[in-house]
This record gives C-alpha cells, structure tokens and sequence, in this order.
C-alpha cells in the first residue's frame, strides 16, 4: 500500500459509526455528534468535517451542477494542502456573504483556463452570491473517493434546498502526538 499523500498522512484517521439497527456499517455523523466529537476526544486533534452536495453555479456561462466540497475551516490546513492561486478557506470564514469559494485545480484548468484573475470572480451558487478567494491544488480526499469542483465552508450549508439542509458529515481528523489508532479508538 502506497501511504496517504499527506503531511504526515500515518496520522490521519477516518471515523466511522456503525448503525446496526439501520443495517448500516459506516453511518454519517450528525451535526450535534459532530460537535460533540469535537469537544469530547482526547486521542484525535483536528477533527475535519466533510459534505458533498450538488450546487447550480451561475455566473460561467450556462448554469452548471457543480459537486462542492462543503468542508469545516480546518479541512485544508489538516490535509496540508496548498492554494495555487489566493487563498484557502480558513477560520475566519463564516456564513458571510458573500460565500468564500474555493476552486480545486482540475475545474479550475477546465472552466477558467487557469487565469490568475479568478480570484475575488463573483458567482451565484444555488441562487446566493458567492466569490472565489482561490484555487486548492490537485488532491486527493482523504474523505470521500467524489472529488468536489469546488469547496465551500460549513456556514455554506445552508442556501441548500430545504429538504437537504439535514445533511450528515463525514470525519476525519489527526491522531494526536504519541496516541496510536488503538488507543484512539
């Protein structure tokens, strides 16, 4: 097995949970078991959470259905990754408007043939006024296999329809130094 392509990919876990009454093996976390993962660990540092909806993107062209990365402030500085161009989404991103956006690589050579100026470029995601603050290299999630075109903060949640404004995260998060899996777990 190749290691995670990581800073210090050994040390990161995936959380799972089991739901046998539902006859699921790996079940998403809730928001309030989210928050309480949070608050209660004490093997794991840096809980990251991850959700990946469909948004329609207005604003390039024809309207698009855009897979977007909603992630936790602390996503990209977990799994140490870059921007190419801007910024990242970070701590101070909240649910202001406009969203802070950010493009991964790949959509950004596809849809905006790399120009620089893509940073500060308004757009609309399901009908909420958004801007591009960067551009994520190419990664690999360490949550999920459905690569995003875009990510956008957890605050972004909610300009979802309201039928989907339920939605469960997936976590994942760094041991803590000098705690092994097994005693994380």
């Amino acid at each position: 097995l190749r290691p995670l392509p990581y800073e210090n990919g050994e040390r990161l876990v995936y959380l799972k949970q089991p739901a046998p009454l539902s006859g699921v093996a790996n079940a998403q976390f809730s928001v309030p078991e989210m928050v309480e993962y949070r608050q209660r660990t004490r093997g794991l540092e840096s809980p990251v959470e991850y959700h990946s909806m469909p948004f329609i993107l207005l604003g390039q062209g024809e309207p698009r259905r855009v897979q977007t990365g909603v992630v936790s402030a602390n996503y990209f500085d977990v799994l140490g990754v870059h921007a190419v161009v801007g910024r990242l989404i970070g701590t101070p991103d909240g649910a202001d408007s406009p969203i802070p956006v950010v493009v991964r690589q790949r959509y950004w050579d596809a849809l905006f043939n790399r120009t620089p100026s893509i940073v500060e470029q308004p757009l609309t995601l399901n009908g909420s006024p958004a801007v591009v603050v960067g551009v994520a290299r190419q990664f690999r999630g360490v949550v999920t296999d459905q690569p995003a075109d875009l990510f956008a903060p957890l605050a972004a949640s909610e300009i979802v329809e309201p039928s989907q404004s339920q939605f469960a995260v997936t976590l994942a998060a760094r041991l803590k130094p000098g705690i092994s899996r097994i005693e994380a777990e």
